[in-house]
């Protein structure tokens, strides 16, 4: 007791400490609680839970102590910066200031989880916004003010609460506190030795690691420990889970990029990646042969579907079908629900499909490319601007004597006030005229490839020309929200079906030129859309099917393999429109949350439909397996060190396919940068 009067820390800071620290940590554990389910038993989507009480009383304490560590750690920088002038007034307006800060990133960063998922990060967020964070914001503008209140209520009390102390305490703005060394003493001792033996510990814990990694505190001490311990400035210091074992190497981390053959194993997984296989393109012999042959290809027009899942192909609302259409297509021709997007974003999609990679410097010959070769005359009609993460430039839809059309070009027609490029929209009776005006300006002697971008089922999946076929209430942007999901569903059905009409009159405009015999007619989808299937809503941040799963519909009779991706859909239009029946071979889907060059996570998706993924952050494998009803299944979840010997080959093929795909693209390949 007498070690703790020589600190002789003043009654009012200590309850002023006391009180942020209890408001702070009851708020994020609330917030914990109802947004990931905490403290419930483990159960689907919920692998770690505190369900036992000691797990609780663990947790309470690394948490109260996390939260205590950076409260002292802003109090005393405060107490230094005033250099003995802090008065009682000063001390309550910086602590309220300080639980303002806090509690308004604790809510932002509840509100994002809520909506994109616990893998939200500025890559994901980048990539929604076509490779830039900012116009990822601008276009979540609207969205971010519909919200503001819930997050501006009680932050403006708090603020209110801030100018009355102001106001009020004015008499003792110069009633000065003693600044005390004690408060130094306590800090250094919070931050200096309990808590990294606290993120040592929980690093080494993945339930703790988990749950306490969703706290702003925690996050804060990991990165600055992280950075005082990183020598060689690599981004990975001592601390658990991912230990330097090179500190003085940074070449060697973890996540490094492991150079192939070259007998150093860089990212210390499953040792160093083999050679580079020579590619196998099977495009240019295609090619070859329709030359050598001289065959006459067919008219090929695809159509891209904004965000349309792959069970909305043969859904029903209300006893009518949701996709009359293109479920005909479908039955009279061949159609592949096992089809997938392999990031979950439109720009990526696009550039999968028209690149036949996932590389920023592809390999393969790419659609556009093997177009021109056929000798097809080009045009690209969209809904959507397709310079929006530069797909129209990097695939080439712009090169001379191509017929380019999209929002962008008609700007002044667009359905949203917005500007943004990736705002810009066009209805679909807008593409529809524009597809009907170049059909009737074409030469269809000539091989045609046609590409029409519909986007009626983009989120918020109405405006006002959107047609209430389905039914007669649509969600307002306001209203997206869990508890409207059944609401959602409906105007989200409604709004695919606003597609599948634009389609039927796409195809109604084929035959009136008299091609549709000749004619391949591909319609497929960017990516799928969660709607609150996990808890979230959108796309591009889980590896699920809800958000990565697609369809496939040709109306020609045409063999497809068991899976496949975007990359491998150029192969099977040009196979189909030359009218070859050889089987495409998929051995494995490849599919990324994030960026290829440092992904969140990675998964394979094998011919048996089965989905293994990777989670770099904490080196944990999964397997699903899908029943005989389409449901998935975890088979297991477990570290890479005790994986069985055929788990173990699994997770390495998975993790040479990225690996090399990750060098492939690389500057380092390429002579541009030397590692």
């Amino acid at each position: 007791m007498r070690h703790w009067k020589r600190l002789k820390l003043d009654k009012i800071s200590i309850w002023l400490v006391l009180v942020v620290v209890v408001a702070l940590g009851v708020t994020e554990t609330l917030l914990l609680a109802r947004q990931y389910n905490l403290f419930a038993a483990p159960g689907f989507l919920r692998p770690l839970t505190f369900d036992l009480g000691t797990e609780r009383v663990v947790f309470a304490f690394c948490s109260l102590l996390a939260d205590v560590a950076l409260v002292l750690l802003s109090f005393s920088l405060y107490l230094l910066l005033w250099r003995g002038k802090a008065s009682v007034r000063s001390h309550l307006m910086f602590m309220l200031l300080l639980l303002l800060l806090l509690l308004g990133a604790a809510l932002v960063n509840n509100e994002v989880v809520s909506y994109f998922g616990g893998n939200m990060d500025w890559q994901v967020l980048a990539n929604l916004g076509g490779g830039s964070a900012w116009q990822a914001i601008r276009m979540v503008a609207a969205e971010i003010w519909n919200h503001a209140l819930l997050l501006l209520a009680p932050l403006g009390l708090l603020l209110l609460l801030w100018a009355l102390v102001y106001r009020r305490l004015e008499v003792h703005r110069l009633t000065l506190v003693p600044n005390r060394s004690g408060w130094w003493l306590l800090t250094l001792c919070c931050c200096l030795v309990l808590m990294p033996l606290q993120l040592q510990w929980v690093g080494g814990k993945e339930l703790y690691r988990d749950g306490l990694g969703k706290k702003i505190s925690q996050q804060l001490f990991s990165r600055i420990t992280t950075s005082v311990t990183d020598w060689d400035r690599d981004g990975y210091g001592w601390f658990l889970p991912h230990v330097d074992q090179y500190p003085f190497d940074a070449k060697r981390y973890p996540g490094a990029m492991d150079i192939p053959g070259n007998g150093v194993d860089e990212d210390d997984l499953f040792g160093d990646l083999p050679a580079l296989p020579q590619l196998a393109d099977p495009l240019p012999v295609l090619l070859q042969q329709a030359k050598t042959q001289q065959i006459t290809a067919k008219h090929l027009v695809l159509v891209v579907l904004e965000s349309v899942r792959s069970d909305q192909l043969f859904a029903e609302l209300n006893g009518k079908a949701v996709m009359p259409v293109l479920s005909a297509i479908a039955r009279q021709g061949s159609f592949s629900q096992q089809a997938y997007s392999h990031t979950g974003f439109t720009t990526s999609s696009l550039k999968a499909l028209f690149n036949r990679s996932l590389s920023s410097r592809p390999l393969e010959l790419g659609l556009i490319p093997a177009l021109t070769a056929l000798g097809y005359q080009q045009n690209f009609i969209s809904g959507q601007a397709e310079d929006f993460g530069d797909v129209a430039a990097t695939v080439g839809m712009k090169a001379p004597g191509h017929y380019y059309f999209d929002a962008k070009t008609a700007i002044t027609d667009r359905v949203y006030p917005a500007t943004t490029l990736g705002s810009l929209r066009l209805s679909e009776d807008r593409v529809v005229q524009q597809v009907a005006t170049r059909f009737s300006e074409l030469n269809w002697q000539q091989p045609q490839f046609v590409y029409i971008n519909l986007q009626a089922a983009h989120y918020p999946y109405a405006h006002h020309a959107t047609k209430k076929l389905l039914t007669d209430v649509l969600i307002s942007r306001s209203q997206i929200s869990l508890r409207h999901k059944k609401l959602l569903e409906q105007s989200y059905a409604n709004a695919v079906a606003n597609a599948d009409l634009a389609l039927g009159q796409i195809q109604q405009l084929l035959r009136q030129h008299q091609v549709m015999e000749n004619t391949v007619l591909v319609v497929t989808s960017d990516h799928g859309e969660s709607l609150f299937d996990d808890g979230f809503l959108g796309h591009g941040h889980q590896l699920n099917d809800a958000q990565t799963r697609i369809f496939y519909v040709s109306n020609q009779h045409q063999q497809l393999p068991p899976v496949f991706g975007h990359v491998h859909m150029a192969e099977l239009m040009l196979r189909s429109a030359l009218g070859q029946q050889q089987q495409t071979q998929v051995p494995q889907l490849l599919q990324v949350v994030g960026l290829i060059r440092s992904p969140l996570q990675i998964a394979a998706v094998s011919t048996d439909n089965s989905r293994l993924l990777y989670d770099f952050r904490d080196n944990n494998i999964s397997k699903q397996q899908t029943d005989a009803v389409g449901k998935r299944h975890l088979l297991y979840q477990q570290k890479l060190p005790v994986l069985a010997a055929a788990e173990q080959q699994d997770a390495r093929q998975l993790l040479q396919h990225w690996g090399w795909l990750r060098y492939q693209q690389s500057d380092l390949h390429h002579g541009l940068s030397s590692q």
